[in-house]
């Protein structure tokens, strides 16, 4: 069976790398959103994350949660789409 290597079948990819970064970087960043505010508002939270991710929600709005997405998207996607290891 002959051994496949990046750089010669993989580039059809590189759309989808690009792609998996966007979904990891927004799921990251919802993450780290929900978190850095429970930090903030120790000893006033007592839902957890979900909790803390509805209220959020209901209070500021969904746009709130990826406030500042757009640099990390904008750096990352490019990089990955072109880098192929």
């Amino acid at each position: 069976m002959p051994i496949i290597t990046p750089s010669t079948h993989t580039h059809h990819l590189h759309p989808f790398f690009s792609l998996a970064v966007l979904y990891c970087s927004s799921s990251a960043s919802l993450v780290d959103t929900v978190k850095t505010r429970m930090q903030l508002n120790t000893g006033k939270s007592q839902f957890g994350m979900v909790g803390m991710l509805k209220d959020i929600v209901a209070k500021e709005g969904v746009a709130r949660l990826y406030r500042g997405i757009l640099a990390p998207f904008a750096m990352e996607a490019p990089k990955r789409a072109t880098k192929c290891e």
